[in-house]
């Protein structure tokens, strides 16, 4: 029976824990984003703010929770990466 690599295991798991992190932070900056644009599309309504304002803050704020969904993503992909590399550390250990 081989030794397990705890320090690979270990160095995955922390970084997993960092990108849950991470995402989490990033989910906060997503609803505030999404308040915005309904906030936004509310004083549009209300005829508060002009059409071209309008238009512009959508953009902007859209463009932003875009980004934000993106790295999401990113992250999300990379914890997957680390828990293969758990899971392919722990099947070579029973072998």
């Amino acid at each position: 029976m081989e030794k397990i690599e705890l320090n690979r295991i270990q160095d995955s798991t922390k970084k997993i824990f960092e990108a849950c992190s991470e995402i989490s932070l990033l989910q906060e900056e997503l609803e505030n984003l999404l308040s915005l644009i309904e906030k936004n599309s509310a004083e549009y309504q209300k005829g508060k703010i002009s059409k071209e304002m309008f238009e512009s803050n959508e953009k902007r704020l859209k463009k932003e929770s875009a980004l934000r969904i993106k790295k999401i993503n990113k992250l999300v992909e990379d914890a997957l990466k680390f828990l293969k590399i758990i899971e392919k550390e722990i099947k070579s250990q029973k072998s």
